[in-house]
């Protein structure tokens, strides 16, 4: 269906895992509703980005990134040795350092494509300032849960939104410089650097948020239709030898590679087949002890989901909701950052077990024997699924932008209330 109005619409994004994906759909959808998509992004983005049919554009004042591997990853959170240390690099290696010079690689093309709308991943702020100095809306949009405390939810229930918080507010005086240079009024507090986009998109689904959202906070769903499963697919779920998944970072993760190790162990104490996608870990350097387990760097999530009764995973948000979507308990991993958040959200939803990066071999074993031979926690994660396609809404991500470009730069009809709100409530 092509919208009867034809619009530009310019994408801010970066390499970091999950939030690639939502955001290449989000473009696909718009381009076939009868837009012109433009997206700025890191170099090694090209390809995915030509292959949605959009403009690719590439970042030019800060060095290329990649983060599938040390020598490419400009980030590099892993070498925090602890949560202040882990903050303290993502702030100065993304949030903010590189603010000033995303802010004005945003402005030369803002000025060269003339977008109607644009927008930007919550954790490029250059290019969001850059979008308030042009006088054009933003969009905002975060791959999985909100960032910033909720009023929904109680005071430290999401560790990474408070961590979140406090290393935003500890910058803001740097962004503020940013902002005077280019003739905006200063911001005072963190939840300040949303309240003046047209709307915030969570690219999640709201049982793995877990909590309303207020005003213009939307949760949007991570922007692929999910799985309609017949009988037959679920009856095979339900067939020995079980069908065990693993779907592992893209982005480095120390530990990673040992666990997977492990984890091959575990398997092979059991009556399963596996496939296990290694992602970052390099999957001819991590032994298979037998050839019921096989390890490739990507495995075919979405042909494989369906048959499967197990998928164990490092908690990030992009594998988590393809679970989700196909009805498949999980086994949660977690590594970094929000993926612990995650890992225990689904614990809570009843749909898998959250499990430590430095189990054994035993408790390894012990967990997966648990998921696989206890049905409940089946029945829960294809009753999830069940909700998640009675819910689904196609192309609501470009539907959104479609409707704050057609109104006022901070309001917009069906979908969201006022974004002055949402700054109120936050």
């Amino acid at each position: 269906m092509h919208n009867r109005n034809s619009y530009t619409v310019l994408i801010v994004t970066w390499m970091g895992g999950g939030n690639v994906r939502p955001v290449l759909d989000t473009a696909r959808d718009l381009i076939l509703r009868g837009h012109q998509v433009h997206v700025l992004s890191n170099p090694r983005m090209e390809p995915q980005v030509v292959e949605t049919g959009a403009t690719f554009h590439a970042f030019k004042r800060i060095p290329t990134h990649d983060p599938a591997s040390p020598s490419t990853d400009i980030v590099r959170a892993y070498e925090g040795r602890n949560i202040g240390e882990t903050n303290n690099i993502i702030a100065e290696r993304l949030l903010f350092g590189p603010a000033e010079v995303l802010c004005h690689d945003t402005l030369d093309l803002i000025d060269q494509v003339r977008p109607q709308a644009l927008v930007a991943d919550y954790v490029l702020l250059g290019p969001m300032i850059a979008a308030e100095a042009r006088g054009i809306p933003c969009l905002v949009t975060s791959d999985g849960m909100y960032p910033l405390p909720n009023p929904g939810a109680a005071r430290g229930s999401s560790t990474y939104s408070y961590l979140f918080e406090r290393m935003v507010n500890k910058w803001l005086p740097l962004l503020n410089q940013l902002r005077s240079s280019l003739g905006l009024k200063p911001i005072e507090q963190s939840a300040d650097l949303y309240c003046n986009a047209a709307c915030f998109l969570v690219n999640t689904y709201p049982a793995l948020g877990g909590v309303e959202l207020p005003g213009s906070i939307l949760y949007a769903g991570p922007q692929f239709n999910p799985p309609v499963l017949s009988p037959a697919t679920l009856q095979r779920r339900r067939q020995k030898p079980s069908l065990v998944l693993g779907a592992f970072s893209t982005i480095v993760a120390p530990e990673q590679s040992s666990f997977i190790e492990r984890l091959g162990h575990a398997l092979s104490r059991l009556d399963v087949d596996a496939q296990i996608g290694t992602g970052s870990s390099s999957a001819d350097q991590i032994s298979s002890p037998t050839p019921r387990i096989r390890n490739s760097p990507f495995i075919p999530l979405n042909e494989l989901l369906p048959q499967s009764r197990l998928l164990v995973n490092h908690a990030g948000n992009g594998t988590i909701v393809r679970a989700m979507a196909a009805g498949v308990p999980q086994l949660c991993v977690p590594f970094l950052q929000d993926q612990h958040d995650y890992a225990r959200r689904i614990s809570e939803l009843g749909i898998g077990l959250m499990l430590s990066k430095n189990a054994g071999v035993d408790e390894i074993e012990a967990a997966v024997a648990t998921l696989l031979d206890e049905s409940k926690f089946l029945e829960k994660a294809e009753e999830e699924q069940a909700r998640i396609v009675r819910e689904h809404q196609d192309c609501k991500a470009a539907r959104v932008v479609e409707e704050v470009i057609s109104t006022s730069h901070n309001s917009f009809a069906g979908e969201a209330a006022l974004c002055g709100t949402a700054g109120k409530l936050l």
